[in-house]
C-alpha cells in the first residue's frame, strides 16, 4: 500500500533550453509561461503551473523531446533535468527496493529512531494484503451528537443527590442546581452560600451525555436516565431508556421511552444505531471469545453438531459451556468462512500487543536492549513517510524493470503514479492504442 502527496514536476524549461542547445535552435522552442488558446491546446501539453501561470509544451518542442527520447539515454540528457519531488508513504520493504535506484534519487524519511515509539502502534501502521484486516483490527467508529434542548420550557421536577442539593430537571432535559448553604469541614465552619447554576455536562466514549453532581460523593448519573426517572413512569419489566430517534443529544421527555433490554436493542438496529452489528470486527470479537471456549480440537466435533441442528442449550449440556456461550459459538460456526481471515487477524492483534509492550518497557526504562528488540520484531510492512527528489530519466528506468513485478506496489500503485505525471510519455513511452 502506497500513498503519494504533494507531487511536484519542475525544471522544465531548463530542461528545454539544454535539449537545444546541441542543435542551436532556441528559436524553435514553442514552450513557455503562458495561457494558452483554447483552439491550441490540442497541439501543447501543460507540464506544470503556477497561481498565476501554466507552462505550456509547444508541438515543435516535444516532436524534439520525444526523437531525443527513442534515440536512447545518450541522446535524452535533458530527462535528468525534469525533476519530481514527491511524499511516499510506503511499507520499508518497498522503500528498500526504491533505495537500489541510487543515482539521480534523493531521500529525506521519518527516522525510527527519533520517531518510532512516540506514539502506541496500531493496525492502521501497516501495509496488508487483505484490506479486511483493517476492518477487523481497527476502532469502531463512535458517532457524535449534539446536546441541544428542542423547546423552551418552565416545566420541571426536582431531583435531590446523595449530598441532599436539589437539582431542577426540566421537561426538555435541561439540569439547573438550585442555590445552597455549605458549612465547610474539617473545623473550619466556614459557611459558604452558592448560586444555582447548570450542572456539569459531559459526552462520554459511547455518545450518551452524563450528569455530574456537584460536591464531595455528588456522583454522576446519564442524563437520559435522570430525566425519565423524573419524568416518566416506569413499567415492572422495563429496565432500560431509550431516545425514539436515536439521537442521545435530544433528552426532552418526548424522545425517551422506558423499555425492556430487547426493546432497546431492536430500536437501536432499526434507527440505524447498530449497522456494524453484522460487521467483521464483531463477528470477530465473538469469533475469539468462543476460541477461548471451545478447545481446539473439539471445534470440528463442534461444528457437525451445529450443522446437525442441536440447539445452544443442547450444545451447552454437551460442552459443559453456558448457553449465551453455545450461541455464540454456533453463530460463529455459520460464518466459518472467515476462519482464515480471523487466524490472520489474531496473529497481527497479539504482535501488535507485543510491540506496544515492548514500547511501554522502553519508555518506562530507555534501555537500548528493549529498542533493538521493537526493531528485530517489527514487521518489514512497517509504514515510514519519505520525501523523494527523483528525475524522468531515473522513473523511466524504473517504469521499464518495474511494470511487471509481482508486488501490486510496483505493478499497480507506482507505475500509475508514474502514469499521472505531465508529459508521462516521455518516461513510459508512446501509449499503446
Amino acid at each position: 500500500m502506497l500513498k503519494f502527496e504533494h507531487t511536484e514536476v519542475v525544471g522544465w524549461e531548463h530542461a528545454i533550453r539544454g535539449m537545444r542547445n546541441p542543435l542551436e535552435s532556441w528559436e524553435k522552442s514553442d514552450s513557455g509561461w503562458r495561457h494558452v488558446a483554447p483552439a491550441q491546446k490540442e497541439s501543447h501539453i501543460l507540464a506544470s503551473y503556477s497561481d498565476d501561470s501554466e507552462f505550456w509544451i509547444g508541438p515543435n518542442d516535444a516532436d524534439l523531446m520525444n526523437r531525443l527520447r527513442n534515440a536512447g539515454t545518450d541522446h535524452r540528457k535533458f530527462m535528468r533535468m525534469i525533476t519530481v519531488y514527491v511524499d511516499i508513504t510506503g511499507p520499508i520493504y518497498w522503500l528498500a527496493e526504491l533505495d537500489t535506484y541510487k543515482v539521480g534519487v534523493v531521500r529525506n524519511s521519518c527516522s525510527f529512531m527519533h520517531k518510532g515509539v512516540s506514539k502506541p502502534y496500531s493496525i492502521n501502521d501497516f501495509s496488508l494484503q487483505d484490506p479486511r484486516i483493517y476492518e477487523v483490527l481497527g476502532d469502531l467508529e463512535i458517532k457524535k451528537y449534539e446536546l441541544a434542548y428542542p423547546y423552551e420550557t418552565y416545566h420541571f421536577k426536582r431531583y435531590i443527590d446523595m449530598n441532599g442539593r436539589i437539582y431542577r430537571v426540566y421537561r426538555n432535559g435541561r439540569v439547573v442546581r438550585e442555590a445552597f448553604d455549605y458549612i465547610g469541614t474539617y473545623g473550619s465552619g466556614r459557611k459558604r452560600h452558592f448560586e444555582e447554576a447548570e450542572v456539569t455536562i459531559y459526552q462520554n466514549k459511547t455518545g450518551y451525555f452524563i450528569v455530574k453532581f456537584s460536591g464531595r460523593g455528588g456522583g454522576k448519573k446519564l442524563l437520559h436516565r435522570l430525566v425519565a426517572e423524573c419524568w416518566l413512569d416506569k413499567p415492572e419489566n422495563a429496565t432500560q431508556v431509550d431516545h425514539i430517534d436515536g439521537d442521545k443529544g435530544n433528552n426532552s421527555i418526548e424522545n425517551l421511552r422506558w423499555v425492556t433490554p430487547k426493546e432497546n436493542m431492536q430500536n437501536a438496529i432499526e434507527s440505524g444505531l447498530y449497522d456494524n452489528l453484522s460487521s467483521l470486527h464483531r463477528i470477530y470479537k465473538t469469533w475469539k471469545n468462543t476460541s477461548k471456549v471451545i478447545a481446539p480440537e473439539k471445534r470440528m466435533v463442534f461444528r457437525q453438531d451445529v450443522e446437525k441442528g442441536l440447539t445452544h442449550k443442547e450444545l451447552a449440556a454437551k460442552y459443559g459451556i453456558t448457553p449465551a456461550q453455545a450461541n455464540n459459538a454456533r453463530s460463529v460456526m455459520k460464518n466459518s468462512e472467515n476462519e482464515e481471515l480471523f487466524q490472520e487477524c489474531l496473529v497481527w492483534e497479539k504482535l501488535i500487543d507485543a510491540l506496544n509492550g515492548l514500547r511501554e518497557l522502553y519508555l518506562e526504562t530507555k534501555d537500548e536492549k528493549v529498542f533493538q528488540e521493537i526493531r528485530c520484531l517489527m514487521p518489514q510492512g512497517y509504514m515510514q513517510k519519505s520525501t523523494y527528489m527523483l528525475n524522468y530519466e531515473v522513473l523511466a528506468n524504473i517504469y521499464k524493470s518495474r511494470k511487471g513485478h509481482k508486488l501490486d506496489e510496483w505493478r499497480i500503485q507506482f507505475i500509475e503514479w508514474i502514469e499521472s505525471l505531465p508529459y508521462s510519455e516521455l518516461i513510459t513511452g508512446p501509449k499503446e492504442n
